[in-house]
């Protein structure tokens, strides 16, 4: 019996009420319909809340990933969205590359259905990897409105007396 490929998951909340739990099964899944096997300690994971302001620093399970890869290159890696990577255009662009371009691992977007590599014949998929970029700049955009809806909900309850 063929050994099935090994594929590597980011997982990553930014909120309590979010569950990483939640990512893991869906991304589970996905990576075992496309027959990769996934194990424990290929899976990195993260609860933390806030945005990655220091475009110096990395979040620990991007740190970790980038590791793992050094050490034992994956088959594909899986991440539920392009946010779970970073709410960064500049840093998203920059993992895309890091992570799937540069080494030729397929990398696996379930919110947009989209691989940066094509799995058979692993060579890059220009147009998938264009429209990836091209959204990058999308998330970027949803967390200044996320920022800017908590900021209006913060001065209202403010103004309210409330916490």
């Amino acid at each position: 019996m063929a050994k099935k490929p090994i594929a590597y998951m980011l997982c990553r909340v930014s909120t309590p009420e979010q569950s990483l739990e939640s990512q893991e099964e869906t991304l589970l899944s996905i990576a075992k319909n496309y027959g990769f096997q996934v194990p424990p300690e290929c899976i990195f994971r993260e609860q933390k809340t806030g945005y990655d302001e220091d475009i110096n620093e990395d979040r620990t399970s991007i740190v970790e990933l980038r590791d793992a890869i050094a050490l034992n290159k994956p088959d594909a890696i899986f991440c539920l969205e392009l946010s779970r990577l970073s709410r960064r255009a500049i840093k998203l662009h920059k993992y895309i590359y890091e992570f799937s371009v540069t080494p030729n691992i397929p990398m696996y977007f379930a919110d947009m259905d989209k691989w940066t590599i094509d799995i058979e014949t692993r060579e890059p998929n220009d147009e998938n990897i264009l429209k990836l970029i091209g959204a990058c700049e999308s998330v970027e955009k949803e967390r200044e409105r996320i920022k800017a809806r908590t900021m209006r909900g913060r001065a209202s309850a403010g103004a309210k007396g409330l916490y």
